[in-house]
């Protein structure tokens, strides 16, 4: 007995009841470890100092809605994450401030007008539980 081949559409929902084509679900807590120039750009008295190399480390807490500067161990940089899209996050570091990591490739872009900027690449880790100061705020 000779079996029917399927294919087009019939193929694809059969692929997807099945699961098979189920993508893995993104991790909803994490941390970014981010390597980056750090410019200055601001006007300065003297020689502007050159870019230097930073290294950052961002807890992030989707469920949350809450990431925190991994840097002094979450005490004092905890606060909301401005949006979420499947193409990036935007972190709040401040009611004028903002910062972006590209999800697909982890880039980071981080402006402050008239001061600096740091570009990067972000990569994920193992996720560091905020704990400090503004983790218990309640953050739409």
């Amino acid at each position: 007995m000779r079996r029917a081949a399927v294919s087009g559409p019939t193929a694809l929902v059969l692929l997807l009841v099945s699961g098979a084509a189920a993508p893995a679900e993104s991790p909803r807590q994490f941390d970014y470890v981010c390597e980056a120039t750090l410019t200055i750009t601001a006007q300065v008295i003297g020689t502007r100092p050159p870019p230097r190399k930073v290294t950052r480390r961002y807890s992030v807490d989707l469920d949350r809605n809450l990431w925190c500067w991994n840097d002094d161990a979450c005490q004092d940089t905890a606060g909301p994450i401005a949006r979420v899209t499947d193409d990036e996050i935007v972190f709040l570091d401040s009611p004028e401030r903002q910062f972006t990591i590209r999800r697909r490739d982890g880039k980071l872009a981080f402006t402050v007008p008239a001061l600096q900027t740091t570009r990067g690449t972000c990569r994920l880790e193992t996720f560091t539980p905020i704990t400090g100061s503004g983790a218990d705020s309640p953050h739409p």
